[in-house]
């Protein structure tokens, strides 16, 4: 299971993603939660705000946007895949990975709607983590 905790600068997934930060730390990669410009390269710091396939420091990045702008990643490591899902549809993609240890999910709603389906995985949900 991908370990996934609450910061004061957003969610911090495994040892090198955060989640729609506040600030950009240059120590981990940030994960924007809706469409931005194309990949943002700075001396500093990983910014990932548009759909694509990313390599940074051994990890993995696919991310997919919805029509409203809202971007859903895969998050794939040498031990560990987990999916960070903001909307229904990405539940029914054919570009997911096909093993998953941990989904990671914005809004309960998403998790009521992937349990209705009788998938066996670890689940998360952001707002519910203290």
């Amino acid at each position: 299971m991908v370990q996934v905790k609450k910061t004061d600068n957003g969610y911090k997934i495994g040892q090198k993603t955060l989640w729609a930060p506040l600030t950009h730390d240059s120590a981990y990669v940030s994960l924007m939660s809706h469409i931005g410009s194309d990949m943002e390269y700075d001396v500093v710091s990983w910014v990932i705000s548009y759909p694509g396939e990313y390599d940074i420091d051994g990890v993995q990045y696919r991310v997919w946007v919805s029509q409203d702008g809202e971007l859903n990643y895969s998050i794939i490591t040498a031990s560990t895949t987990s999916v960070l899902c903001q909307t229904k549809k990405y539940l029914q993609t054919d570009e997911l990975p096909d093993e998953v240890d941990t989904w990671i999910f914005t809004e309960p709603k998403l998790r009521d709607t992937w349990e209705k389906m009788e998938l066996e995985w670890e689940t998360v949900v952001l707002g519910e983590i203290e």
